[in-house]
């Protein structure tokens, strides 16, 4: 039986946003190096599977080149007693060595690999209605920490939502 309480949307938001991303043919391709990748492909499946997660994944032991999304979801305030505010990070983090998509047949794409990646996980969240009270908006977009020989970009995004349900937890 399940449980249910007053902050499910943490697992619930992050699954929605790794299956946004796992349908999304570009963030996929990018991380594959491979503009032609199939959706309905094992290579994506493996992809999704090996590259998206739900926790911070890069530490300093990660040895493994390639590009890579982690989402977290945090609940920040409360400002009433019927609403709460949770913000959703999506950190994209990429080798140094992996970042030039120079030569790899991404036609019309331009810059480098982290900042596509950023560009198209955006297009797969930003504005979406899947999430809380409302549209969910991208606000802020920022170079984040990683250990050496990687570098990063944290998408942060908005959600306001309900804090209360009757239903669930201790009344």
């Amino acid at each position: 039986m399940a449980i249910h309480t007053h902050l499910d949307e943490i697992i619930k938001y992050k699954e929605t946003i790794k299956d946004m991303f796992s349908k999304s043919q570009m963030v996929l391709a990018l991380i594959a190096d491979n503009p032609n990748l199939q959706l309905d492909s094992d290579e994506a499946l493996d992809i999704a599977d090996q590259h998206i997660f739900d926790y911070d994944y890069i530490d300093g032991t990660q040895t493994q080149t390639g590009a890579f999304i982690m989402v977290d979801v945090d609940m920040v305030d409360r400002p009433t007693p019927t609403m709460k505010d949770l913000v959703v990070y999506v950190q994209i983090v990429v080798s140094k060595s992996y970042m030039s998509l120079k030569g790899r047949g991404f036609i019309g794409v331009k810059g480098n690999r982290k900042d596509n990646l950023a560009r198209f996980v955006d297009l797969c969240i930003n504005n979406s209605s899947e999430f809380g009270i409302g549209r969910i908006g991208l606000d802020t977009a920022i170079t984040g920490n990683v250990p050496d020989g990687y570098t990063s970009k944290v998408l942060t995004y908005s959600v306001p939502d309900f804090a209360r349900n009757r239903s669930v937890g201790n009344i």
